[in-house]
């Protein structure tokens, strides 16, 4: 004799007592140390003790609880330009302006960017060009990348009440979450903030010696200095089972490269022979400095856990 069983879960009582029932978010209650996605049927009229919510409370999906985590994202583009032209000059000259609100909370980019560019023909045998970009670019703080963000989207539960961890955290800061973590919404104010200025562009000058051959000489440099901050604040998890401040990180960043270059192009017909290429030379230098500053245990670095 076969005899199937199938236990569906359907009774309160038995959802309360095998499946789930939130009590510290500490293993107190039910399966309500880490969220999982596993468990009673949700939408199914089941009332179970729950963190957001309360006792008793509806056991329902929340199909927003993705969506919820971002905001729209906005960029501003400003931009003017001049250009001017004549039988042996030509140039332009422009300044763009670039202001980025992110889709995630807390997080932003600006960027201010100045280029020109000349062209200069004083005579049929001589050519030169200039051209130089100035870029500045900075960020209060940017996204997380890579495996930072799978505890949030990774392992998130579908009845994760979203909503109320960002409310939450701007009533208690990083107090009162579902288990023992963080609340992601606080999370993102521990910081990765950068400033860079960049140069790049070249110099260049051509020569016609004869109808066949002629001489180009160039420079061009790309540098940029960069610092970058990085801030823990003090009231993480983390810190406060150790006993610890916050952290602190920042470094300095230089570096440059330039190229010299040279060569000779030539291109002549021998009746029905044609020759052409070019010999020439090149020397690049490369630079590059850091200098890094870090803190482990700061006595205040954002201690203050209700935000405005």
């Amino acid at each position: 004799m076969l005899i199937k069983i199938c236990l569906l879960y359907t009774s309160n009582d038995y959802a309360k007592q095998f499946s789930y029932s939130y009590v510290d978010g500490n293993g107190g209650g039910v399966n309500d140390a880490y969220p999982i996605n596993w468990g009673p049927r949700l939408d199914q009229g089941l009332l179970l003790d729950q963190w957001s919510t309360g006792k008793n409370s509806p056991w329902v999906s929340r199909p927003n609880n993705i969506s919820e985590w971002f905001n729209t994202g906005v960029t501003y583009n400003n931009s003017v330009a001049l250009t001017s032209n004549s039988e042996k000059a030509s140039g332009r000259v422009s300044y763009t302006n670039q202001n980025t609100k992110g889709i995630v909370d807390f997080t932003d980019q600006k960027q201010n960017t100045v280029a020109a560019n000349i062209i200069l023909t004083p005579s049929n045998k001589v050519t030169t060009t200039a051209n130089i970009t100035y870029l500045s670019k900075q960020s209060d703080n940017i996204p997380n990348s890579g495996y930072a963000w799978a505890d949030i989207f990774g392992w998130l539960q579908r009845d994760f009440p979203t909503q109320y961890a960002k409310d939450l955290f701007y009533e208690k800061g990083n107090q009162d979450y579902i288990f023992v973590g963080d609340n992601p919404f606080y999370s993102l104010r521990n910081t990765n903030g950068f400033k860079r200025d960049r140069i790049f562009g070249n110099i260049g000058a051509k020569y016609k010696i004869t109808d066949w051959l002629s001489a180009e000489g160039a420079m061009g440099i790309d540098f940029y200095n960069e610092f970058r901050k990085q801030i823990t604040q003090a009231g993480t998890v983390s810190n406060m089972q150790r006993g610890r401040g916050g952290q602190f990180r920042e470094n300095s960043q230089f570096s440059q490269e330039t190229n010299l270059d040279f060569t000779l192009n030539f291109d002549k017909s021998f009746g029905v022979f044609r020759v052409d290429g070019l010999v020439g030379a090149n020397n690049r230098n490369n630079k590059f400095n850091l200098l890094s500053l870090s803190a482990n245990d700061l006595t205040d670095v954002y201690k203050r856990q209700v935000y405005d």
